[in-house]
């Protein structure tokens, strides 16, 4: 898991993005989060920074519901999803179907953006319009004079001068080359930060499972967690992960990998939902040994 917050941070936390709006250092400087720097600062202030992707992703969710439900606002009733009038006495299954539908077509509309297909399209469209304008442009070129001609009998030498006397007199949309996806930040587009947010999504279902102690989903996920450690170049937790999933599937027996599996957490304080990893709990007990023994320590000394 810290690795994954990591990976986010790395991805999609740049200090070259504050005018990209959805970038995760845009939205930070608007809502003020000062306690949140980066990745540099991840280790020393994890709750922090985890809040403010919990917001983040948040946001991202409840802005494409509004888009997709046709609302103006929280308090505005949905334009193009309507209620079935009978959905409250109808049973717990078909409740639950009915929700799984609308969020199903909000991954399809929302997270699962097929960006080479809008790439190729937008592209298309963009360049063919340039085209139509170049070739324009050329049929008003007069090679006797060497010059740009415009049907209000004005003339230009050069191309840039007479691009503007077209915008500025005659009304022209010239197209502007824009920057290519490989030039700008990946996250400048609300809808990308969103699709992209998924690996979040994956660590906020991988903490649910540590809270609750499912075994079938922390070892699911880490299968997830192993190829995104690749991916990153992490080499100590992609083999900490294949370790982690060997010892469950190979090295041991039946019922000791069922124990291995299903006692992945501890719980400290009690009750649902208050689960935490056994290497949290390791690295918790390991700081309380260290503070005890420099207590001791200055006592000694003092006396």
């Amino acid at each position: 898991m810290n690795f994954q917050k990591s990976q986010n941070s790395e991805q999609f936390y740049s200090l070259k993005s504050a005018a990209d709006q959805g970038s995760f250092f845009q939205l930070r400087n608007v809502v003020r989060r000062v306690d949140v720097q980066g990745k540099d600062d991840i280790t020393s202030s994890y709750r922090s920074h985890m809040n403010f992707m919990k917001d983040c992703l948040a946001a991202f969710v409840l802005g494409s519901c509004l888009d997709m439900f046709g609302m103006d606002s929280l308090d505005g009733c949905p334009n193009k999803f309507h209620i079935p009038l009978f959905l409250h006495l109808s049973s717990p299954e078909d409740q639950y179907a009915w929700v799984k539908q609308l969020g199903e077509q909000l991954v399809q509309k929302y997270v699962k953006l097929d960006e080479e297909h809008i790439l190729t399209t937008t592209l298309t469209e963009r360049t063919s319009e340039m085209d139509d304008q170049e070739l324009l442009i050329a049929e008003m070129y007069n090679s006797d004079r060497s010059q740009f001609v415009c049907t209000c009998s004005k003339m230009y030498k050069t191309k840039g001068h007479f691009r503007r006397h077209l915008k500025e007199n005659h009304g022209w949309k010239l197209s502007k080359q824009e920057k290519t996806t490989s030039e700008v930040d990946h996250i400048a587009v609300w809808r990308s930060s969103f699709m992209k947010l998924t690996l979040l999504l994956h660590v906020l279902d991988t903490e649910d499972a540590y809270e609750y102690g499912d075994g079938d989903r922390i070892f699911r996920n880490a299968k997830f967690e192993m190829l995104c450690a690749d991916v990153a170049h992490h080499t100590k937790y992609r083999l900490w992960l294949w370790r982690m999933q060997a010892y469950e599937c190979a090295i041991l027996g039946e019922r000791d990998a069922m124990e291995y599996k299903w006692n992945y957490t501890a719980i400290t304080y009690g009750g649902k939902g208050k689960n935490i990893p056994n290497d949290n709990l390791v690295e918790t007990l390991v700081q309380r040994i260290k503070k005890e023994k420099n207590k001791r320590t200055r006592i000694q000394c003092y006396t």
